[in-house]
């Protein structure tokens, strides 16, 4: 009865996390779709639904199995680099500096690219920010010397 009970348990959780899972097809598919969502709320300065579009975009990323996270693993870093962007745009600075963060914590290391944006002149002489630059430089820096 015990081994039944198991069984049972073991093909429930199965059927659960393949549910929970998508398809790469249906996160490009929805990645595409959601990616001029963002734009738009990034040209528009709306935080509040570029907010709602990047929890969105992370839940989907979520449900990636592990090897396609790793496929796209740029993914949400750069939605968090232009979270930070518009956040700075409309003078956030504690939430710009947040999703900096968070972009660089997500795989964001695109030295030149964050020295030059002018999107994020509102935050450039914050202490956090060139402390963030320098931890973005060393992964920069880190990914030369792979390659």
């Amino acid at each position: 009865m015990k081994f039944k009970q198991l069984l049972l348990f073991l093909f429930s959780f199965i059927i659960t996390v393949a549910q929970a899972q998508i398809t790469e097809a249906d996160f490009l598919k929805s990645a595409q779709h959601r990616d001029s969502l963002l734009l738009h709320a990034y040209q528009q300065k709306d935080t509040a639904i570029y907010n709602k579009l990047t929890e969105e975009s992370a839940l989907q990323y979520g449900k990636l199995s592990a090897e396609v996270r790793k496929k796209y693993s740029y993914y949400l870093a750069n939605i968090y680099y232009n979270q930070c962007c518009v956040y700075s745009l409309t003078g956030n600075k504690t939430q710009a500096l947040r999703s900096l963060k968070k972009s660089i914590e997500a795989g964001y290391f695109y030295y030149g690219h964050i020295q030059e944006d002018s999107d994020l002149n509102n935050i450039r002489n914050e202490k956090e920010f060139k402390d963030l630059i320098a931890s973005s430089q060393k992964k920069y820096l880190d990914s030369l010397q792979l390659v």
